[in-house]
């Protein structure tokens, strides 16, 4: 079961996918609209300007990259870490507005504002998983009595009311910054064209089916507690640490939520797989030039068996 949780904690590696994206985005639509305002700003503006595009497009690609290296090891728990990471993010876009001016600013320090409340809800996030990770997740060798059943179901009820906050703070990010586009900046042009560029870039649909994988997750570990708990006294822990039911029916049942929980784990991992996929090609379409966007990927390195 320890398994299992060790993969819904590397699915939490999404956040550092968002902070990718959000680098990314700016990074997409800064210089199209630079464009438009080149003829009132000096050459020392233009390469001021540049120059922390070019920072701001390596930092994603470093991003990618180690978020490739963290997936690549399949059992690597990427859950300590992911809010400084977003932190760093978050500071970098703060730099990059300050070498800005006008609208091109005020968007980035909107995103920039968007992304600290992300943040919060995900430190809540990190600090719940991080709790049931500590409690070895749902190893019924971790559970010697009712009451620890109960602080377990606690720690998982937790997991699911952060995960929820997440949810809809992923779901309203495209709306929240659309509406303070349109109140903030002076083009309304600018305003919609920022606006459909983090549309399509922020994935959010894959985002939230990651939120809702996690749900389920979390709402089968509750379903998995109770029937260890109704059935208390009626099962064991065999040689090999498996757990053995005097009873046909909850031998039953509890497979059947094992099956379920990895099939929903697996399922994550490849939602995740795939937005890494599109950030990679996102990369590829809109690299500066001399940036070798392909190079994001690195090397291959062996994939860890799965746990059983």
């Amino acid at each position: 079961m320890k398994a299992v949780w060790i993969r819904l904690a590397i699915a939490t590696g999404v956040l550092l996918l968002l902070s990718a994206i959000v680098l990314g985005v700016v990074w997409k639509y800064a210089p199209r609209l630079q464009h438009a305002a080149d003829r009132n700003k000096s050459p020392a503006q233009l390469r001021q300007e540049q120059a922390a595009l070019e920072k701001m497009d390596q930092a994603r690609r470093e991003n990618v990259a180690e978020l490739h290296r963290e997936m690549d090891a399949k059992g690597g728990d990427i859950v300590s870490g992911t809010t400084a990471r977003m932190d760093r993010a978050q500071a970098l876009l703060d730099e990059t507005a300050r070498q800005f001016q006008g609208d091109e600013r005020t968007a980035i320090k909107l995103l920039s504002q968007r992304l600290d409340e992300l943040r919060k809800k995900s430190q809540a996030f990190e600090r719940a998983i991080t709790a049931l990770k500590e409690a070895s997740y749902l190893a019924p060798e971790s559970l010697p009595d009712l009451a620890a059943i109960a602080e377990r179901r606690r720690l998982v009820e937790q997991l699911l009311a952060a995960n929820e906050a997440l949810t809809a703070s992923v779901r309203d990010l495209e709306s929240n910054l659309r509406a303070d586009f349109e109140t903030h900046l002076t083009s309304k042009e600018r305003a919609a064209e920022f606006a459909r560029t983090f549309a399509r870039s922020a994935h959010t649909e894959a985002q939230l089916k990651i939120r809702e994988y996690d749900r389920q997750l979390g709402t089968l570990a509750l379903a998995q507690l109770d029937l260890l708990a109704t059935q208390w006294g009626a099962w064991k822990l065999d040689d090999t640490g498996a757990v053995q039911f005097t009873d046909a029916e909850s031998a039953k049942q509890y497979e059947e939520q094992q099956r379920m929980i990895q099939a929903a784990a697996e399922a994550q991992m490849a939602v995740q797989q795939q937005m890494l996929a599109e950030s990679e090609r996102s990369a590829a379409a809109n690299a500066p030039p001399g940036n070798n966007a392909a190079a994001i990927r690195p090397s291959p390195t062996p994939a860890a068996s799965p746990n059983p």
